[in-house]
């Protein structure tokens, strides 16, 4: 059988790439897609054409060199609209879904593909990765403690991961692909939705793709707190109130603290607030997934721990309220971009 003929054998794949605002990283994502050593690929940008970055210049000039990529336009959708405008448009019986700040090893393809082929319960497979981080600044050594997906999923209520990124397409049919009023957590919400109509989501262990971590405090701040807005519309669909309440706790914290001041004075308020700091930054250093953690290390995370969390608090109270306006008829808020 000559090379052509085997990669018609092969399942054909097709690669939705989001492309929003990312130009300084789109480039590379879409170079490691490119030299993807699956023979039977098509690569799907879609682009939103209200980038305004260098998004679309980057894309433009990948497609100019990628015979085998082609374009998909929109304007404001969203980022699940956006992936499903993509998919819809393919005729693979494979999907694959890349963010734009994400690096593929040349094999991903491959060894998505053989999963799902090796077992026909799979409906999804998810690869394991870590985050993409070069230097040794205290907030690299932050995102690089966190290890790869493999702990993650170890540390997992199931045997199955709770989310993928490639799929069967059948399987995207079924349940009609991303709910397009999620902007956070709607890969977790598919993966469960493909659960429940019984598929199987395989998992491939090791690392096989790197993503971008932001690179400044500011920017790891703004991420958290879209975050926390985000998640709201994902826990309010599922009824996962519990969640809810205790993403806003520590905002709610901060403010009993600060209300305390006119019994306690400064001493007793910064006393108050340095307990719950401490309290929670044993359990999230110490407990969380961080897997190489040296004792220098947890201490110089501290601050970065409490920052996020209370950022990300900030972002969740602020999805609530938003999300009170919206079903109480005083807001209409676009929660596929919220």
């Amino acid at each position: 059988m000559s090379q052509t003929d085997q990669a018609k054998s092969m399942p054909p794949v097709s690669v939705v790439v989001l492309a929003y605002e990312n130009g300084d990283a789109i480039g590379e994502c879409l170079k490691s897609l490119g030299a993807q050593d699956y023979p039977n690929l098509e690569i799907v940008v879609t682009l939103d054409k209200t980038s305004r970055d260098k998004t679309a210049e980057v894309v433009n000039d990948f497609l100019m060199s990628h015979p085998s990529s082609r374009l998909e336009e929109c304007s404001g959708v969203g980022r699940s609209k956006a992936r499903n405008i993509g998919w819809k448009d393919c005729d693979s019986q494979i999907i694959m879904f890349a963010d734009g700040d994400d690096v593929f090893e040349p094999w991903y393809v491959s060894k998505a593909v053989d999963s799902l082929e090796k077992d026909s319960r799979e409906g999804g497979v998810c690869l394991g990765g870590t985050a993409l981080v070069q230097g040794n600044s205290r907030l690299e050594r932050y995102h690089r403690a966190f290890g790869s997906t493999d702990l993650r999923v170890a540390q997992g209520p199931d045997e199955d991961p709770d989310w993928a990124w490639v799929y069967w397409r059948r399987c995207l049919e079924t349940v009609g692909g991303f709910d397009e009023g999620l902007a956070q957590a709607e890969d977790k919400d598919l993966c469960t939705r493909v659960k429940g109509a019984g598929y199987k989501i395989g998992y491939v262990s090791g690392v096989h793709w790197f993503h971008r971590k932001p690179e400044s405090f500011s920017s790891l701040l703004k991420k958290e707190y879209k975050g926390g807005r985000r998640r709201i519309v994902f826990e309010a669909k599922h009824r996962d109130y519990r969640s809810a309440v205790i993403g806003v706790v520590p905002l709610l914290y901060v403010i009993v603290c600060l209300a305390s001041y006119f019994y306690l004075g400064p001493t007793g308020t910064v006393l108050l607030l340095a307990i719950g700091g401490i309290a929670y930054s044993t359990n999230a250093v110490l407990r969380r997934r961080f897997t190489s953690t040296s004792r220098g290390d947890a201490l110089a995370f501290i601050p970065v721990v409490l920052a996020t969390k209370l950022a990300q608090s900030i972002g969740a109270a602020h999805g609530i309220i938003l999300l009170a306006l919206s079903r109480g008829g005083l807001a209409h808020p676009d929660f596929g971009r919220i």
